[in-house]
């Protein structure tokens, strides 16, 4: 039966009208399934397959009349569908992973007289295809819109399942209804935007362009960590790549910045803390980490970091603003962490907050908000607390509530609620004496001090110090204070009120140059007066700005020699050589939205065409593959204009001047000048199901001359056809050492350890409902357009010969289609010699014309009997 499936006719709609249309009912034809059978009841569903997955070493088959499932290589078959919980029994997708098996449901009805298929999104089971659930997208579930319904077919599921990394993704493209992704196995849903203002093509229903009509995807693994998802659509074919948060800049809100002051040669991390744990990169740049309370962070909120003598120290919040939950250290900068439990009584609940760190010698000082001063001298294995005035030990003191240190060879400043605390230290830490500098809460003061630094000014002539100034970050401690910023040249004793009623949040220095940063961005004097000059931080990329911290609250300032680092709200902005070039970096943290979206346009040498119907991963591991990267194929057909076919893209360095491999690059070969409807490998060889069969080849050589096609024939051991001439390939997938063949006439496995794949076993549905005494012919009617042929039911009760003649409507003997052959006992059609076909031809060779005709099945035994088809265009 030539019946165009879905994605057939979608095509040929498209690529006449750019519109999809949505005629046709289900793929072939399907065998009902008994209500009262068991639940996993045995046969084969129909014979026409579009999809090949696997599950449990078993294969599966996506039909028109469920999924189709064996355990044992084809001997016995399960029906999974509406009686099961489907929504649906039209399946064009499917897919296992983690513990769900996922299917693709379609439903058919008429619409304005026209039979139309509708998408009933997909529904998963996790227990062996025993109960189906639909996932709900409707307001009352995941709550997004134009899932369902027309022109929103669910033509491809792909996903990967990684649980040590807690990542459990499941794909879907749904046309017109966009792409679909979900990280925890189907819990949650998102669509997925290649860019954010892709959204606003889904909020109406109507057409999304050509790039946002999804068609195929499938996923790729071969890339370390990173989950590569490729993507076609009916404009183009996509790379998606997601970096896991573990490898990458996980952290939007940076208020905290670390540069390393203990690496030696060229080669310094930055450590960055906010709201998902701590980041790291190296200064030179590459690859970012992030670590969370998985990897030993005492919670999701980074209050302070430092690193002192090789070791990193992290205090951690349960969220900004929030509870103290403790310290943690690494010792190998930054890739583990170890929780420090044991002043967790001090360090870690309410009151408490590890905000800042700061050394003299061998000593680390730690400010701990309410829990007071800190100091170690073993980097954070012991701990003792430090009090200003040892004749006021009680935290209820609002001086001895450290909010900031600042330590500077024998002078230590803490910022508290209520001022600040200059410490006098011998050369063993012992205080020799204080003093303190209280503020009060004012309209013009802020009593709490949040930030300290310290400004030197450089004799030019000499090159030595000469002065320096204290800069003080003020907050309010009452409702009667204010936002501000102190200024005092004289170490404390006098003050200078400056960027009154502004909220700021860090202070540092450049040379001569005083940076303050806070709400409004960011700004400088160069005088010791009030910073009021607007300072900008833009990035540049061949003379064009590309991005810049215009509108961005500035949560932190770090300056080392002439690099610059500000962390913001939304990411950080670095400057290697003073500020006179910036790299800004905005952090993806949405999990739903790739970290880069690439998308290969058609070069119309080798990408011919716009529409990405199959993807295919070929993947090298355990093959001899240079660089043990993917190679991905492409199926394709044109849009509007190009040509039809197949593409395979390899990956190849890209070098320098020096010939360093600085990154790799995907080049294109095209192997084959039509399209295919899915593609497959087993090892080095690849499958496709094409219009003119299944194609053959040995694709390991990545030289495009060596790819020579050979198309299979499906020929049973007496060398007769186990599917009719023509017959178009829809599905193919290899299942452990089984090829599994879907086409529009029967469904097919092939032994791959047979010597040139002879064995071959054909899967049909067999009609043991209808009585002994009863025949009819199917597809009627009959299309010469679109059928293959007509097949002839019948049954036989004992062997006998048969006789099969085709007469018009006048009774005039068209065809003798089998002239009295010997059959066997049994339930026909079978396959094979056993399959009686007309095609739709008279005796001489010529189309018989449109109309009704009868025919005869004569048996040895006496017996005829008589049945009715009719003819179309």
């Amino acid at each position: 039966m030539r019946r165009f499936p879905i994605l057939a006719l979608l095509f040929i709609s498209l690529t006449c009208t750019l519109v999809s249309a949505e005629v046709i009912s289900d793929y072939r034809l399907g065998k009902e399934r008994d209500e009262s059978k068991a639940s996993a009841q045995d046969g084969v569903s129909s014979n026409t397959a579009v999809d090949v997955g696997s599950y449990a070493g078993g294969v599966m088959l996506a039909t028109g009349s469920g999924i189709n499932y064996s355990n044992d290589r084809g001997e016995t078959w399960e029906i999974w569908n509406e009686l099961d919980g489907m929504p649906s029994s039209n399946i064009s997708a499917l897919y296992s992973g983690g513990a769900r098996i996922w299917a693709g449901n379609n439903r058919s009805e008429l619409v304005r007289g026209v039979l139309t298929t509708l998408s009933e999104g997909v529904s998963f089971s996790s227990d062996g295809g025993t109960s189906w659930t639909q996932v709900d997208f409707s307001e009352t579930g995941q709550d997004i819109q134009y899932v369902w319904g027309g022109d929103r077919i669910v033509y491809d599921i792909s996903g990967h399942t990684d649980l040590s990394d807690d990542e459990d993704w499941v794909f879907f493209t749904a046309f017109a209804g966009g792409l679909l992704g979900s990280r925890d196995g189907g819990a949650n849903w998102q669509r997925i935007y290649r860019q954010p203002s892709d959204s606003f093509q889904f909020q109406g229903n109507a057409q999304p362009s050509l790039g946002n009509r999804f068609f195929s995807c499938k996923t790729d693994t071969t890339h370390n960590d990173t989950l590569f998802l490729w993507v076609g659509t009916a404009g183009g074919f996509f790379q998606y790549v997601f970096a896991a948060p573990k490898d990458k800049l996980f952290n939007k809100y940076i208020p905290n910045i670390e540069l390393c002051n203990s690496c030696a040669g060229d080669t310094s991390w930055i450590w960055f803390g906010g709201n998902f744990g701590v980041s790291r990169r190296r200064l030179e740049g590459g690859p970012f980490i992030s670590r969370f309370g998985e990897h030993g962070l005492r919670g999701p909120f980074t209050s302070a970091i430092h690193e002192t003598q090789g070791r990193l120290l992290v205090g951690s919040l349960d969220e900004r603003g929030g509870i103290s939950q403790g310290l943690a250290y690494s010792d190998d900068s930054g890739a583990t962490f170890v929780p420090l439990t044991l002043f967790d009584q001090y360090f870690a609940g309410s009151g408490a907050e590890i905000a800042d760190f700061s050394d003299i010698s061998n000593r680390t000082y730690m400010a701990a908000g309410g829990a007071g001063l800190w100091v170690t001298e073993n980097k954070g294995d012991d701990w003792s607390r430090v009090w200003a005035d040892s004749s006021d030990t009680s935290l209820t003191t609002p001086f001895n509530r450290v909010r900031s240190v600042y330590a500077n060879n024998d002078t230590l400043r803490l910022g508290t609620d209520t001022g600040m605390v200059s410490l006098f230290l011998d050369p063993s830490g012992v205080i020799d004496s204080f003093r303190y500098s209280p503020f009060a809460d004012s309209d013009t003061s802020g009593a709490q001090i949040v930030q300290i630094r310290e400004q030197f000014f450089v004799d030019t002539a000499s090159g030595d110090v000469d002065s320096s100034a204290l800069w003080t970050v003020h907050w309010p401690y009452t409702r009667s204070g204010t936002h501000m910023v102190g200024r005092s040249s004289d170490g404390g004793v006098t003050w200078q009120y400056l960027r009154i009623d502004v909220v700021n949040y860090d202070v540092n220095f450049l040379g001569d140059t005083a940076f303050v940063c806070g709400d409004l961005g960011i700004r400088f004097t160069t005088t010791g007066g009030d910073p009021t000059v607007f300072y900008r931080v833009e990035e540049y990329v061949d003379d064009r700005k590309v991005d810049e911290l215009l509108q961005d609250t500035i949560l932190t300032v770090e300056v080392r020699g002439d690099t610059i680092l500000w962390g913001t709200h939304n990411g950080y902005a670095l400057s290697t050589d003073g500020g006179a070039t910036y790299d800004i970096v905005r952090p993806n943290v949405n999990l739903y939205a790739p970290d880069v979206a690439v998308r290969y346009a058609a070069d119309f040498v080798d990408v011919t065409g716009e529409w990405i119907i199959a993807i295919g991963v070929e993947d090298p591991r355990g093959a001899d593959v240079e660089n043990n990267l993917s190679r991905v194929w492409i199926s394709m057909r044109p849009t509007t204009f190009g040509e039809p076919g197949v593409a395979r893209g390899i990956w190849e360095p890209v070098t320098d001047s020096l010939g360093d491999t600085t990154r790799y690059a995907l080049t294109w070969q095209k192997l084959y000048d039509d399209f295919a409807w899915n593609i497959a490998f087993n090892g080095d060889t690849a499958y496709l199901a094409t219009s003119d069969g299944l194609l053959m080849a040995d694709a390991g050589s990545p030289d495009e001359d060596d790819i020579e096609w050979e198309q299979i024939e499906f020929l049973d051991e007496n060398n007769q056809r186990l599917v009719l001439a023509d017959a178009e390939v829809y599905g193919v997938g290899a299942v452990g050492t089984d090829l599994w063949v879907g086409n529009e006439d029967r469904n097919l496995r092939i032994d791959l350890t047979s010597a040139d794949l002879a064995a071959k076993d054909a899967f049909y549905v067999e009609d043991t409902e209808t009585p002994d005494d009863e025949v009819y012919a199917f597809p009627v009617p009959y299309s010469h357009q679109y059928n293959l042929g007509v097949d002839f039911h019948f049954t036989l009760t004992e062997p006998t010969t048969v006789t099969i003649e085709v007469y018009d409507f006048a009774m005039n003997l068209v065809r003798r289609v089998v002239d009295n052959e010997q059959f066997p006992a049994g339930i026909y059609p079978q396959s094979g010699s056993l399959r009686p076909v007309w095609d739709g031809r008279n005796g001489h060779g010529d189309e018989v014309a449109v109309g009704v005709y009868y025919f005869k099945v004569e048996l040895g035994t006496g017996d005829i009997r008589w049945g009715k088809l009719a003819v179309m265009p």
